[in-house]
């Protein structure tokens, strides 16, 4: 722990700077923090020197390991549109490229039947993504499915997810992801409201969406079917976005998650934005306002929360395993041209590059663009971020569980948001406001770096 005149000053100082904890405001729902995070919170991951990722990656992955949580990530980097708010799109559908490209990441995945690590431990979820696996054939789709039976330990309960459009995913591609042990489907429908959904490069009509949602959510004794929707479109009103969540609660749909839109500098949207051709997106205080209406209209359908931004009926079976776990920084073993993973807090990133990614499976390599170093005291990062991500937590848990005084170096943050009304510690535990579920990703971000800072040289757990 930092110990010293000096460290105590320091993080006293750290307590009053608003970049860091946030201001003191009347109005902490709306203004309690300034420019928004626009990424995942992390820990202080160090990046490594590209001529050492290989021998990082094999080194970490020659043992079985003891991380008993482990899930697989494979990404598609093909979409059929593009969709103007996006700011990860790489490739447009093409089917000899993708042939190509599938070939490979077949090849990849076999690759994991020799890896010590990959073998040592059956995997608990696994997670189609993108860009768009809808743009797979049905053929490959079960190919993809497939190896990953053949190649890598996978529990018998594991949740396998396909990420994709709605509209993307025709009977045979359905039938596919059935067959081959796919038991949830995250579809990205993003808003009901036609003239938004195409004002945004989303061309199907409210009523297709529907329809077709419905008529895949009766599939319930096979799989789970999930929705995204997006709040603080340019022209989505609160009365668009309460149409939004009156439709899924009325769907036959399993679970949905609500996110508030991020414009990513570059995107398409950013340049329409900017050129007066589409109105400004909505500011942080009317998405801190369509979040609260969200929660409300949910919690009286009688949905249950299982994290801030995901929920799921009580009557059906949806547990969001794969996004609980890599939040709380499990294991995460990526396959596929930009798929990032994790393995032991190593983080690590594929090259986006689909010749180069090939180019590298081709040549028996892990096609790596970035690794980072583990943080200090990763386990006890990954519990606190998943736990602040459901919008709870108990230090005193953190305490017995990691054998660290915890609820000492973090108290005074959390007293500083409760002050502040972000933060609820009455119940024997820490539970997050509403205008704290608004800020959770620069509250998460706040407390791993102010723990990290005064559990720097305790040893490592």
């Amino acid at each position: 722990m930092m110990n010293g005149k000096d460290s105590r000053v320091n993080l006293e100082e750290l307590l009053k700077t608003e970049d860091f904890v946030g201001r003191e405001t009347s109005n902490p729902l709306h203004e309690a923090f300034g420019k928004r995070q626009m990424g995942h919170p992390g820990g202080m991951n160090k990046p490594l020197d590209p001529s050492t990722f290989q021998g990082m990656w094999d080194e970490a992955t020659a043992v079985v390991g003891e991380d008993l949580n482990r899930t697989v990530y494979i990404h598609t980097p093909f979409c059929r549109l593009r969709c103007t708010y996006c700011g990860f799109f790489k490739n447009f559908k093409n089917v000899d490229r993708q042939d190509q490209y599938v070939e490979h990441l077949l090849k990849e995945i076999k690759s994991a039947e020799r890896n010590a690590y990959i073998q040592g431990q059956p995997v608990k979820a696994i997670y189609f993504g993108g860009g768009t696996p809808g743009v797979l054939r049905a053929g490959q789709i079960r190919d993809l499915l497939g190896a990953l039976k053949d190649y890598i330990p996978i529990a018998p309960d594991c949740e396998v997810t396909f990420e994709t459009s709605i509209c993307d995913l025709d009977d045979e591609q359905l039938a596919a992801c059935l067959d081959g042990g796919v038991n949830r489907f995250s579809f990205g429908v993003q808003t009901f409201d036609t003239e938004i959904r195409r004002s945004v490069g989303r061309p199907d009509d409210k009523e297709t969406l529907v329809n077709r949602l419905n008529q895949l959510a009766t599939m319930q004794d096979r799989a789970s079917i999930v929705i995204d929707l997006i709040y603080g479109f340019p022209g989505q009103s609160m009365a668009h976005w309460q149409e939004d969540i009156d439709i899924a609660i009325a769907s036959k749909i399993h679970g949905l998650d609500t996110y508030s839109l991020k414009v990513f500098p570059g995107s398409l949207l950013d340049e329409a934005i900017k050129k007066g051709e589409m109105p400004k997106e909505a500011d942080r205080a009317q998405q801190a306002n369509m979040y609260v209406q969200a929660v409300h209209s949910l919690e009286k359908a009688g949905l249950r929360r299982l994290s801030i931004c995901h929920w799921g009926r009580f009557d059906l079976k949806e547990h969001s395993r794969y996004n609980r776990l890599s939040k709380s920084g499990a294991a995460t073993i990526p396959f596929g041209a930009g798929a990032g993973g994790n393995i032991d807090g190593l983080r690590v990133m594929q090259t986006s590059d689909v010749d180069v990614y090939e180019e590298k499976v081709s040549q028996g390599l892990k096609p790596l663009a970035m690794v980072a170093g583990a943080t200090p005291h990763n386990a006890l990062v990954g519990r606190l971020r998943g736990d602040m991500d459901r919008g709870f937590l108990s230090l005193d848990d953190l305490e017995r569980e990691f054998g660290l005084p915890v609820g000492k170096c973090l108290s005074p943050l959390f007293d500083l948001w409760e002050r502040r009304g972000l933060v609820n510690q009455s119940t024997g535990r820490i539970d997050l406001t509403l205008a704290g579920q608004v800020w959770n990703v620069e509250m998460i971000q706040a407390a791993i770096g102010f723990l990290q800072m005064q559990l720097h040289g305790v040893g490592k757990k």
